[in-house]
């Protein structure tokens, strides 16, 4: 089952899956920018990292039954799989949080950067 969200300017309602989740979507009608809130990336955040924590944890007991010995080998093994989890847990984090801690969406405008900020003058 998909949920839905609603753009903010023009109304349409879009369905979101897994296939389409992402952290800031396009709306396909008045292209407008809809992005993750920030108190749904802060919890996707956290989900992140705890489900970081509990793969390092499951590979250490594997290691242990195994009986891996090197304890060097081993600390490279976790931290270049670590950091190859945490780069491809992006995505299903914001669709956990979106389906089962309340994520939300809210209007976004990226920055143009053909004008010129204040501090700059």
């Amino acid at each position: 089952m998909a949920k839905e969200i609603k753009c903010y300017r023009c109304g349409k309602i879009h369905e979101l899956d897994y296939k389409n989740i992402n952290e800031i979507i396009e709306c396909s009608h008045c292209h407008g920018n809809m992005r993750f809130s920030k108190s749904s990336r802060t919890k996707a955040f956290i989900l992140k990292y705890v489900l970081l924590v509990l793969f390092v944890f499951l590979i250490n007991i594997i290691f242990a039954i195994i009986g891996f010995v090197n304890f060097t080998a081993m600390m490279v093994i976790i931290v270049i799989v670590g950091v190859f989890f945490t780069t491809m847990i992006d995505k299903p984090c914001i669709y956990l949080t979106y389906r089962f801690l309340g994520g939300s969406y809210d209007e976004f405008h990226p920055a143009d950067p053909r004008k010129k900020s204040k501090k700059n003058k």
